[in-house]
């Protein structure tokens, strides 16, 4: 899994399912970084994404929701 949102837009995380196939998951809005830059997740339902601005992702196996970081740092 990885990606980019382009500052100011939609963007794209890509995701591989079963079978070794990669798919597109959007993210979008205003709100989403220009960067995303680790992953970590315990389950195909339970992932989260850090990057610029101090975002953080979580990934419930539907989509995408923003947590709030309490920062505008670059989170690692």
């Amino acid at each position: 899994m990885g990606g980019f949102a382009e500052s100011g837009g939609p963007g794209v995380l890509l995701e591989r399912a079963g079978g070794g196939v990669f798919t597109e998951v959007p993210v979008g809005g205003e709100e989403w970084p220009s960067l995303l830059f680790k992953v970590w997740g315990s389950s195909t339902h339970d992932v989260f994404v850090v990057g610029d601005r101090g975002t953080i992702l979580h990934w419930d196996g539907m989509a995408w929701t923003p947590m709030e970081s309490g920062t505008d740092a670059f989170l690692f």
